[in-house]
């Protein structure tokens, strides 16, 4: 487990200085062992960060390691990786415009970051956009307009949260730049429709 849990953060350590090849050779060095069976989430979150430097460092779509994340962090779902590991599978069939595939990972992301306490208003923002977008996109405008609305209650939570907490303020700037993207995107698909 501490070995585990040490090598997550060298892997870590590595993506964060831009030594891609380092981080990958790490990831599939310990991958290939097979005693650490006994610690899935542990393993889940290895797939995941393998697949966070498999989409920096070749700009690709690679998702086998997030599906094999998933696998892994399924078994014990309280874990923090499980809904980044959903909006970024959402995210790839979205870059590749495979858009129902998207929506169903941005659906599982979605409801895994408002239904659960161990998310918070911060972890809500991006995979809620990326749902709201993606409805958008299919044109279930209803749906995407309940999205919108509670997306707008958990972004007034945070204003009003980093009045209390200015750690919190500093998260509120990238906040208003999602939201001023979103309404953009919403109002210029209307004006086409």
């Amino acid at each position: 487990f501490f070995y585990l849990e040490s090598q997550q953060m060298i892997i870590k350590a590595l993506y964060s200085l831009g030594r891609m090849e380092e981080a990958e050779e790490l990831c599939r060095k310990i991958l290939i062992q097979d005693k650490f069976e006994r610690w899935p989430v542990q393993l889940g979150k290895i797939y995941f960060n393998l697949g966070l430097v498999l989409l920096n460092r070749l700009n690709g779509n690679s998702a086998a390691p997030f599906y094999k994340a998933i696998a892994y962090l399924s078994r014990d779902p309280d874990n923090k990786v499980l809904l980044p590991s959903y909006h970024q599978l959402s995210m790839i069939y979205r870059d590749n415009n495979q858009l129902d595939s998207a929506l169903r990972y941005a659906a599982l992301a979605f409801r895994l970051s408002r239904d659960s306490v161990r998310y918070n208003n911060v972890d809500f923002i991006a995979p809620a956009t990326n749902y709201q977008d993606l409805l958008v996109r299919k044109g279930m405008y209803r749906a995407a307009q309940d999205v919108l609305r509670l997306l707008q209650i958990r972004q007034y939570d945070l204003k009003v949260n980093s009045i209390f907490y200015p750690e919190t303020a500093r998260k509120i700037n990238y906040l208003e730049h999602l939201r001023y993207n979103q309404k953009t995107r919403f109002i210029t698909l209307v004006i086409i429709l």
